[in-house]
């Protein structure tokens, strides 16, 4: 039986839903990647032993990455891979332009929203590929 996702955001918190950053969040997905024993990079070929290792510590470390290298050597390609290790889905304040986070809204929209409906205020799930970066949309708030 699949499991159904919230609604609002009372249902949300009481899920137990935990708003993290977007760092921690690959880490996450990355140590469950690791521990399945699942490729992080697939169909990226040629720096298992060099560049993807590297990756993975700096993911797992939360550090800023930054790639530098000659044309052709999969530097975009890697970067839009990275967007499999954001979660499926993630709450976002329903109707907001900038999908703002459930529990910290910053746009005066969703503040006065939360301060109004609290606990009722209807959410959103966001899929990966709608979030910011190559091939999203729209600005996000730190999550």
């Amino acid at each position: 039986m699949a499991q159904t996702k919230a609604k609002t955001v009372g249902e949300l918190r009481a899920s137990g839903y935990h708003v993290v950053s977007v760092k921690e969040e690959m880490r996450q997905n990355l140590i469950r990647k690791i521990q399945k024993r699942e490729e992080m990079l697939p169909g990226i070929i040629g720096y298992e032993e060099s560049v993807i290792p590297q990756l993975e510590n700096a993911i797992l470390s939360g550090q800023d990455i930054i790639f530098l290298g000659e044309r052709g050597q999969a530097k975009s390609r890697i970067i839009r891979s990275l967007v499999n290790l954001l979660d499926e889905t993630v709450p976002v304040i329903a109707g907001c332009e900038i999908n703002d986070n459930p529990y910290r809204p910053i746009c005066r929209r969703c503040r006065d929203l939360v301060a109004e409906q609290a606990d009722e205020v209807e959410i959103d799930w966001l899929p990966r590929r709608g979030r910011p970066g190559p091939g999203g949309r729209g600005a996000l708030p730190e999550r």
